[in-house]
């Protein structure tokens, strides 16, 4: 399951690449590394996802990971079920993703979701 998650981000990455390219020369993608401007809205992943960056957490985060989902967790609750306004709040009451370094580049890019590709 790995592998095949692995071509499929390898494929991903050179349409997006491809696209960027184009994109890049008429001026209308501005994201790069450090950009992190949507490392702050709620991103869905896989399982197989999930798991891959589940190998790449150090341990010393699971207490931080386990915060965080509960925190997620009664964000959800005290949304209802209304995903509007959960989406519109996360960002303000969860903040940026676990796996953004300091310098705003993304400590997983390798194994990152695919929502985080696009």
């Amino acid at each position: 399951m790995k592998q095949v998650l692995s071509r499929l981000h390898q494929r991903f990455d050179q349409r997006i690449s491809i696209w960027l390219e184009h994109e890049a020369l008429t001026g209308s993608v501005r994201c790069g590394k450090g950009c992190s401007a949507c490392c702050d809205v709620p991103m869905l992943t896989s399982l197989a996802e999930a798991i891959l960056l589940r190998e790449r957490v150090p341990a010393q985060l699971d207490p931080v990971i386990h915060r965080r989902h509960q925190t997620v967790c009664e964000l959800w609750q005290s949304c209802e079920g209304d995903e509007d306004l959960w989406a519109r709040t996360y960002r303000f009451c969860i903040g940026s993703c676990l796996f953004l370094a300091p310098d705003g580049a993304c400590s997983v890019h390798e194994v990152r979701p695919l929502p985080c590709r696009q």
